[in-house]
């Protein structure tokens, strides 16, 4: 694994170690300059460790009222909780808790990370969401259960065949930087 600011490009792991619901492999190019929630394994890829996302439990104050607030871990078994449906990040998530969890336990999931985001924004459950994301969302409101998430890694990825245009790699040390520092707080 490289460290932060240092490229690697990785060798192909295969997409069964990946987990699609946070983070779609694209072995094709579909973008210049991508940033990635999960370590990038492909070849051809340059990529870029700019720092650590924090993730929280979130839900609207519309939820809050209606259903109450969660105080404890134990809590979330009387709330709707938005789950993902074919991936298993979230069960993977409670077990490291001790907690036991199964797909049914999660009355609204899905695996689209968009649809997951405005289910959220429109009161449909609480979810867990990066907290600088959720932060900037005036109707989000976090839940503070005692419930300890390891970050998101950030990368940013590049295809290797534009290493040698200047102006996107321009661009990709521009969005590096301000990234960056945006997730250490600046």
């Amino acid at each position: 694994m490289p460290h932060q600011g240092r490229e690697s490009q990785g060798q192909e792991a295969g997409a069964a170690g990946h987990d699609h619901a946070l983070n779609p492999v694209r072995l094709r190019r579909d973008a210049d300059i991508a940033i990635r929630m999960v370590d990038p394994t492909q070849n051809a890829l340059i990529a870029r460790r700019l720092g650590e996302a924090p993730l929280g439990l979130f839900g609207t104050r519309s939820y809050f009222e209606r259903r109450g607030r969660p105080r404890t871990v134990a809590d979330l078994a009387e709330h709707d909780v938005l789950g993902f449906d074919r991936s298993d990040a979230l069960l993977r998530a409670y077990a490291a808790h001790g907690l036991r969890a199964a797909r049914e336990d999660f009355p609204v999931r899905c695996d689209d990370q968009m649809v997951y985001w405005n289910l959220m924004l429109a009161g449909a459950g609480i979810g867990f969401a990066q907290v600088l994301l959720a932060e900037r969302q005036p109707g989000l409101e976090q839940a503070e259960i005692g419930l300890r998430l390891a970050p998101l890694p950030v990368w940013q990825v590049l295809h290797e065949e534009v290493r040698g245009n200047a102006r996107i790699r321009r661009v990709a040390d521009c969005l590096a930087e301000a990234l960056a520092a945006r997730l250490r707080g600046g």
